[in-house]
């Protein structure tokens, strides 16, 4: 169960009463569940990019800079915000064409995966996943080869590669009747 988690007693019971009856209700399912999880460890892999690498080889950045560079300054600073507009652009549209290939690559690699949402991001980059990932001790080294070659292979890549933790994400037990 998650942390702070509290069991209140019954009409006629303790909380310590009912919470025995739970575990002792979810024992089997319990135990069967860990125990696919022996020897399991749990990675956090977040993948961005660089915005400003991933769109610097753009030809139509190419030009809008030059074009900017010959304006008044007043002009200038229009220009350089739909520059950023269309850096920004690039860099998701990149992101989404990456995405599915990336988390092919992952999910190969796991046992399960489960998706996780960021609350932020750093300024100036564009997310493409973000996942927990259900692996095996032995399977921990080719996960980092995996995200080795994925930077090697893309500019502008920004890969966090958290863990070994415990897999909280995949150790779902059953729900507590209220």
């Amino acid at each position: 169960m998650s942390f702070n988690v509290i069991v209140n007693p019954g009409e006629a019971e303790t909380a310590e009463d009912r919470l025995a009856q739970w575990l002792a209700g979810i024992a089997d399912t319990a135990m069967e569940h860990l125990e696919q999880l022996r020897d399991r460890v749990e990675l956090r892999v977040e993948i961005a990019l660089d915005e400003s690498i991933v769109a610097s080889n753009s030809q139509e950045l190419i030009e809008m800079r030059q074009t900017t560079e010959a304006r008044p300054a007043g002009v200038q600073r229009l220009y350089r915000k739909r520059f950023e507009e269309r850096t920004r652009e690039i860099a998701e549209r990149t992101a989404d064409r990456l995405y599915t290939e990336y988390r092919r690559r992952l999910a190969a690699l796991a046992e399960d995966l489960v998706e996780n949402t960021r609350p932020g991001r750093n300024p100036g980059s564009v997310g493409v996943l973000t996942v927990s990932l259900l692996v095996h001790q032995d399977a921990m080294d080719a996960v980092g080869v995996e995200l080795a070659d994925i930077r090697d292979s893309q500019p502008g890549v920004q890969i966090r590669y958290l863990g070994p933790w415990p897999p909280y994400s995949f150790a779902d037990v059953p729900e507590v009747d209220s």
